[in-house]
């Protein structure tokens, strides 16, 4: 998928240059550096927290939320995990997955319970009704296609983390061809992730705090562990 405009490289842990003007760019990292970057962000205390890792498919938005949720347990947080592709009622279901997904985060916002359907990708059909928790203090990982636009809302009193992860197509488009072993329409899935990023894109209230590129220099950060 097209990424966001980025017409000249930042230095290691600089601004994004391709951020939308209006507001300061968002803080580009390397893969290496972005768990521990990422959990810093997160408050130690409160409500509890949410973590929303969003970019192209094939990026590395499900490698990255498994080494945030290692990273906050071994600081004794606890944490839970929902991935967007869960709620995507099939390869067309996008913005309704996006829709299914923002509900469930405004249901745990307001300190409940979110309650939304699932699809079955094995039977092409819909599947069970997932069940969120409330979180009472935890982090909520959420990560997969059009996260950023399900997370475009005040979701105060939690804490929020936006993150866009970003790689290039030969990167993903290998990713993609060695993780699925079935053909699908790459370029109408990205399509519809293009126009769901509207809904972040167009208000500063919502854009990513950290963008992850790989190939960039991590540079000499303190601690790079996943």
């Amino acid at each position: 998928m097209p990424g966001l405009p980025c017409p000249t490289p930042p230095s290691p842990g600089g601004p994004h240059p391709g951020a939308p003007p209006g507001r300061p760019a968002w803080r580009v990292i390397s893969p290496a550096q972005a768990p521990a970057a990422v959990v810093s962000r997160v408050p130690p205390a409160g409500a509890g927290a949410l973590v929303v890792i969003d970019g192209a498919t094939g990026s590395g938005k499900t490698q990255l939320a498994g080494r945030v949720r290692r990273r906050l347990e071994r600081q004794g947080r606890g944490t839970q995990l929902l991935s967007t592709d869960l709620l995507v009622p099939g390869w067309q279901g996008l913005a309704t997955g996006v829709r299914r997904t923002a509900a469930l985060l405004a249901a745990v916002a307001r300190g409940g319970e979110g309650c939304a359907p699932t699809w079955d990708w094995d039977r092409m059909a819909p599947g069970e009704q997932l069940r969120l928790p409330a979180l009472s203090g935890d982090v909520l990982v959420v990560e997969g296609c059009g996260a950023l636009a399900a997370a475009a809302q005040d979701l105060a009193p939690l804490a929020v983390v936006r993150v866009l992860v970003e790689a290039p197509e030969e990167l993903r488009r290998a990713r993609i061809a060695a993780r699925d072993s079935y053909t699908w329409d790459v370029e109408a899935w990205q399509a519809q992730d293009v126009r769901e990023r509207l809904a972040w894109q167009q208000d500063p209230a919502w854009w990513p705090d950290l963008a992850v590129r790989h190939g960039q220099d991590p540079g000499q950060g303190p601690d790079l562990r996943p």
